[in-house]
């Protein structure tokens, strides 16, 4: 069974309050339309500046108030290039200011996970034989 989400269209309202905001993605089991009871929301946010983390329990207080209560917020000017390409391989857009680059930020994320990606796999494969190993 799905679990029922309030209105998405509401969240650009949220959003437009907080100047430090350039755009927000959708991502996750929301995204994917793949939900059920336990679903939380999860959003990936794209801050004009990283003091925006210290609005961060503003912006869930606002979010809460507008009915979205199972909130998982994360930003994206991170330096963990797997969370970002999480957040953007859905490539779904919630809000944005003019004059964001959405498509820009997208390639670069997805260039750069893609460049990243031997290593990654070099190291997931050295974790499974540590973990199979070691018990």
């Amino acid at each position: 069974m799905k679990s029922k989400f309030p209105d998405l269209s509401i969240l650009p309202t949220i959003f437009e309050r907080y100047p430090g905001i350039q755009a927000v993605y959708l991502f996750g089991s929301a995204a994917s339309g793949k939900t059920h009871t336990e679903s939380d929301i999860d959003l990936g946010i794209v801050p004009r500046h990283p003091s925006l983390r210290a609005e961060k329990l503003n912006i869930l207080a606002d979010l809460t108030k507008g009915g979205f209560d199972n909130i998982d917020l994360v930003f994206l000017d991170v330096n963990d290039i797997v969370v970002r390409f999480e957040a953007v391989r859905q490539n779904r857009l919630v809000y944005c200011v003019p004059g964001f680059d959405a498509d820009s930020f997208f390639s670069l994320t997805l260039r750069q996970y893609f460049d990243f990606m031997p290593y990654l796999k070099v190291q997931r494969e050295a974790y499974k034989r540590r973990t199979l190993h070691h018990g």
